[in-house]
């Protein structure tokens, strides 16, 4: 039997890529992250010495902090090796070898003597599909000890998100970053991703109250966001909605905790369209002379009872409450005509008196009365 020789039309252009990669690596990771990686192989294939964070992102069609999120997660499970400047950017990034025996799973720890608060035990990264995100309202903030922050904050996924989130903050973590971290991984289930993005949203807003991103994440996990690709497409709609809003209302601010309850209500409770919600708002303006979202929520509830699904049918409700006022102050107008009872205007208070017949005798003694005074 003859052998079989291989040949190629193909250049010599090529970049390689590690089949442990493909097989250990790339499942487990990002998609984003795995562009990242791979065009950075790209680049190296072919000796781009003009490479930045600024051309990365342009090139592909992500934010820088993206990219640097998949180099920070590269960097921590050793696929690359990054130097920095004093200034803490980045100068150099060396390709390590995969190696077969590292696992992408976080490590397993054991429980410190002091019990831990009801969570599941993190030893992998939490499944997008965790059910618990579909219930956020069972979902119980524990306040977690020094002792057990310590044990938590040995994961490595945990640790990426305290170095990432550190970043943005452009400050040390704070003792309530950090229990919102673990909350947000432990209970709530959130990927790391997932996390980043939260923060990375919040930060942008000008929001790093602990409290506000807590009230974000719960929000997302009561829309059923899993995933950081969900949580984008939901927040880009949802920057849309209120920027009209803001724009409706003549505000230059993001929304306040109350006022996004308050939008969340209109879009994912009454399910109201775009229109609907300005129209409320310019009514608003009109009938108060302020942006009041409470007096805009009555209006919307109101519609959301009448049914009302478009502009079409707030004309025909107007038109409906026009004739009905018009009924109504017709039914309390005076009648007219031979039939009619006169009423007394109660306006002359010498209608309270009866009137009184007058005789001619009495008319004479009047008369009388008055010569006899002369």
């Amino acid at each position: 039997m003859s052998t079989i020789s291989l040949k190629t039309n193909h250049t010599n252009d090529v970049t390689i890529i590690s089949n442990i990669f493909i097989d250990q690596y790339m499942p487990t990771a990002n998609g984003a992250y795995v562009k990242v990686y791979l065009y950075l192989l790209r680049c190296l294939s072919n000796h781009y010495y003009d490479l930045s964070i600024s051309t990365i992102a342009d090139r592909l069609d992500d934010t820088e902090k993206d990219i640097m999120r998949a180099i920070a997660y590269w960097e921590k499970v050793n696929l690359i090796l990054v130097t920095r400047d004093e200034n803490n950017q980045i100068t150099n990034i060396t390709f390590n070898n995969p190696t077969p025996a590292v696992s992408q799973a976080p490590a397993s720890f054991t429980a410190a003597p002091e019990s831990l608060p009801p969570a599941h035990t993190p030893t992998s990264e939490p499944a997008a599909t965790n059910p618990s995100m579909n219930s956020h309202e069972d979902f119980v903030k524990p306040t977690y000890t020094k002792v057990q922050m310590e044990e938590l904050s040995k994961d490595d996924n945990v640790q990426l998100i305290m170095g990432a989130v550190e970043s943005y903050m452009q400050r040390p973590l704070k003792s309530a970053d950090l229990q919102l971290i673990l909350f947000l991984y432990e209970s709530m289930g959130f990927s790391s991703d997932l996390i980043l993005f939260l923060f990375e949203y919040c930060i942008s807003n000008n929001k790093k109250n602990a409290r506000y991103i807590e009230s974000v994440a719960l929000t997302w996990a009561k829309e059923g966001i899993t995933t950081e690709e969900m949580a984008k497409h939901y927040t880009n709609q949802y920057n849309k909605t209120y920027q009209a809003i803001n724009k409706a209302f003549g505000l230059n601010r993001t929304p306040g905790e109350i006022e996004i309850k308050f939008i969340n209500k209109w879009i994912n409770h009454l399910n109201l369209s775009l229109d609907l919600i300005i129209e409320a708002c310019n009514r608003t303006l009109l009938r108060t002379g302020k942006p009041d979202f409470n007096y805009t929520d009555k209006i919307l509830t109101s519609w959301s009872e009448n049914k009302v699904a478009s502009i079409a049918d707030v004309n025909k409700l107007d038109e409906a409450h026009a004739k009905q006022a018009k009924t109504n102050y017709t039914a309390r107008q005076p009648q007219s005509g031979p039939h009619a009872t006169a009423k007394p205007n109660p306006s002359n208070r010498f209608n309270n008196f009866a009137q009184r017949n007058y005789t001619k005798e009495d008319f004479r003694k009047m008369e009388q009365l008055l010569l006899n005074k002369q």
